[in-house]
Formats: structure tokens, sequence, C-alpha cells
């Protein structure tokens, strides 16, 4: 059950909301307290201060639980509080009889996989949660790891961001965290940073149009240890990945198609048991752009860059046998990945020299990013952009003013999206997939053109951009 956290005066008038919420007045006296309990009738009073028996039982005739911090009564409607890196398991199950137990874990990735290892491991009543943005996985699965109830916060959190709550509405609606049990097919993304991604909102959408029992959401993580790991405490479906993980697979998974084969790239998992079989929708989807766009062989293109991307963009081209140029910032890349594909390479201090009809851009924009604009651009020239934060780079604005033709990373992610739910969902949902991805994509776009801001990259960025969408698109 979805709980939502009422703090202050203002907070407390949304109970004409009819759901259950947890009134927080830690700080007020007993009789203030008391009246406030009668107005509200609360689901969870958190009330920290030591009482007697008797206005405990006064308390829990206007609320269904108490939080009280440490135990200071024995019973089955008290909650009590505990950070989990104070205080062990064995003393937790020893010590608590009757009351509701509810840890709270300082999250990391290693705090993540504690919090819900710990959670399969209590059979009792009990609310398990890791605070901050790395354990927001546990507010979504909290049906799975056992927990009793699970809080949100009314509107979105962006101003405080409390402890990585989500909204009710998001929780609720785009989410549906409260609907899932252990048929529910959980799907999610994994990488670092994460808040670029339009993923969870675009795939979460899909899901709810098309009432699949399904959810998608983001476990930010530097390796493959930690979906290895959650994959066997509960049962995971697909995952797409992402920097700087596409290439961390290697000794993890099994290679299932040509193109994660030959570029040594995975972005997309599929879990089958205890067995891990990784696809590149990379290289297809650069495939499919070039295609759409009539780009055959008309002049050389020339790829920016030396990462998993770059690897897929080259192996695209040499499928569809369009000679290719490699360039990076490091000389040494990229002579490297120029010999891995027997394909030329040009050290960034000449990138200059060349006019390429087609440029291809996987690198970032980090702050030795100069070899990038060195790259001459004229009218003749497309650009296909693979970075889409922010949604118009920087390279997109030089085309721009030279009067290129262009196309946006937000487009190729498109192309890629639709690729990976092909092994996700196969080609019976794949159209629908599409165009609910194109809507949202192209809608998020516009909003940027028009408005010149541009969400990606916020840690809220599913609560700046769904209350945001028309009702239409959701």
């Amino acid at each position: 059950m979805l709980i939502l956290t009422l703090s202050n005066s203002k907070e407390y008038r949304l109970k004409r909301l009819k759901i259950p919420v947890e009134l927080k007045c830690t700080s007020l006296a007993y009789p203030t307290v008391l009246r406030l309990a009668k107005r509200i009738n609360p689901y969870i009073l958190t009330y920290r201060r030591k009482l007697s028996k008797d206005k405990y039982e006064s308390l829990l005739k206007f609320c269904r639980y108490i939080d009280v911090g440490k135990l200071a009564y024995d019973h089955n409607n008290i909650i009590t509080s505990n950070h989990a890196s104070n205080i062990s398991l064995k003393l937790l199950k020893r010590r608590f009889k009757k009351s509701v137990l509810k840890l709270a874990f300082k999250c990391s990735e290693s705090g993540l996989l504690s919090a819900i290892s710990i959670a399969r491991n209590i059979k009792r009543k009990k609310i398990v949660v890791a605070t901050g943005y790395y354990g927001r996985p546990t507010r979504i699965l909290y049906r799975l790891m056992g927990s009793e109830h699970m809080y949100t916060v009314a509107k979105s959190p962006i101003d405080s961001n409390r402890l990585g709550m989500y909204s009710y509405q998001l929780q609720n609606e785009l989410y549906r965290s409260g609907s899932i049990t252990k048929r529910t097919k959980l799907f999610g993304l994994t990488g670092q940073p994460l808040n670029h991604s339009l993923g969870p909102l675009v795939y979460n959408i899909f899901f709810r149009r098309f009432d699949l029992d399904a959810v998608y959401f983001r476990i930010s993580a530097v390796t493959p240890h930690v979906i290895k790991k959650l994959n066997s405490y509960v049962r995971l479906t697909g995952f797409s990945v992402t920097s700087p993980m596409k290439m961390s697979f290697a000794d993890t998974v099994t290679y299932d198609d040509r193109f994660s084969t030959a570029t040594g790239v995975v972005n997309t998992l599929l879990f089958r048991g205890k067995r891990i079989f990784g696809y590149n929708t990379d290289s297809p989807a650069f495939m499919d752009l070039l295609k759409h766009y009539g780009i055959r062989n008309s002049g050389k293109v020339v790829v920016l860059g030396s990462g998993a991307t770059a690897r897929s963009a080259i192996y695209a081209c040499l499928l569809m046998k369009i000679p290719c140029i490699v360039c990076a910032r490091n000389n040494k890349d990229t002579a490297e990945i120029g010999k891995l594909f027997k394909v030329d390479s040009i050290e960034a201090t000449n990138i200059r020299k060349i006019s390429p009809s087609i440029i291809v851009n996987t690198a970032s924009y980090s702050s030795d990013s100069s070899f990038i604009d060195k790259i001459s651009l004229s009218k003749k020239t497309i650009l296909i952009e693979s970075v889409y934060y922010p949604v118009i780079t920087p390279l997109i604005e030089r085309a721009r003013a030279a009067g290129a033709d262009y196309v946006l990373g937000t487009t190729l992610y498109e192309y890629q999206a639709v690729r990976q739910s092909e092994h996700f969902f196969g080609a019976k949902y794949s159209q629908n997939f599409k165009g609910i991805c194109m809507n949202v994509i192209r809608y998020y776009v516009e909003r940027c053109k028009k408005t010149k801001k541009d969400f990606l990259g916020h840690q809220d960025l599913e609560e700046l951009l769904y209350e945001r969408l028309p009702r239409s698109l959701r």
C-alpha cells in the first residue's frame, strides 16, 4: 500500500485526496498531535516523543499505526524505525516481537542489494527502504521485498527530494508499484549516469496503455555484479544497458546476435533463469537510420569517438559497405579501433584536413572535446548525433549555422528503442511501442525548442516530464 507523507500544515489540507496518509508531527506537543489525528485520521502517525501506554492507545483510536522510532511500547500497531547500519539482523529478530519493523538504509550500490537481501530474510511485518537516489528501486519493488507499505509525497519532490521519494502520482500511475507481484515482468536500465534517459517514461507509459503486467525502472551501477545479484533476488526479464557498462558484460553474458559478437558491445540483456543473453541494438538502429535517410555509399563517413557506440556505428557502416574513418580525442584509441575493424583512422590534430559527407558523433561533450570543434561542416554535410543530452548539442548548433542536414540524438534513440522492444516483447507489440516512443520523445523535443528548457539530466526527470505530458500521451 502506498502511503502519502504529510509533513507540514499546508500538506495537511491534502487529506481531501482519498488515499492513506502518514502524518509526521515529530516536534509537536501531544495535545496538538491528538487534535490533528482526530481531524485527519492518518493511516500512520509518526510521533517520536515518549508517551505513556494510555496516550499511545488514545492515539491508536484515530490511526492504524504509530511510528515511534525506538521501541517504547511493543504492540501490533506500532512501527519501530531503525537505521540498518546500526543494528544486526539477529538482534532485530530477537528484540521485536509484535511491532512492525522499519529498516532504512543509506543507499549506495551495495546498500541497495543489502536492503533487498535483508528484506527477503525477515519473515515478519516490515517496511524496508533504501533512501536516496540509489535506493529508489526499493520504493518501486517494495511489494516484492515483502514490505507492508511504502512512502510517497503529494506533489513533485523537486524542492527537497525527500530521501529519494517519488510523488504519489508517479508511483501510482506511471510505475504502478502497488500492483507489482511475483508475476510482474521486471525491465530496467543500468549504467551511470542515468538521469538523461527517457526509457522509464516511454516504457511505463507503453505498459500502462496496453495493460501489460510489467515495470521499467533504473538501477544505477558501474559493474555487472549488481545486476547479476539482483537477478538472483528477484526474477528479472530484460534490461537496457548504457555507458559505462556496454562493454563490461563480456564475461557475464552469452552474445546472442552477430552485432554483439562482432563489436563486443551489449546494450540489451535478456534473463532466462540464471543465464543472461546479450544483444546489440545500436548497430541495427544505425543501419535503419542510414536507410531511412537514404544514406548509402555516398562518400565517406567520419565516426567521432572510440567507445561502445562508435564501435556499433562503424560495424553498421561496414555491413552497409559504406567507407568510414574513425577519429577520437585519444590517438591511441583511434589507432586501436581502426585496426580492430580494419578501417582508416585519423589523428585528432589532422581532422581539419578532411571534409566528410557524413559525420556520426558518438563522443561526449566533456571538458576535452576540442577535436569535435575542429571538424568542418558545410551545406552538403549530414550530421548524425548519438548524444541526446542536451537535445541540441554544440555540434547540432554548428550544423544549423552551416545549413547542414542533421539527425538529433533522440531520433537515434527512437530507432534503438524500437529494435530493443523487439527483443523484450517480440514483433507483436513493436509497432505499438514505436508509436508511443515517437510521440513522447517528439513532444519533449518540441517542448525543448519552444521553452528552451532541457530537463534531461535532472534526477527527477520522470516527475518533471510526466506532469507536463498531455493526457492523450499518457
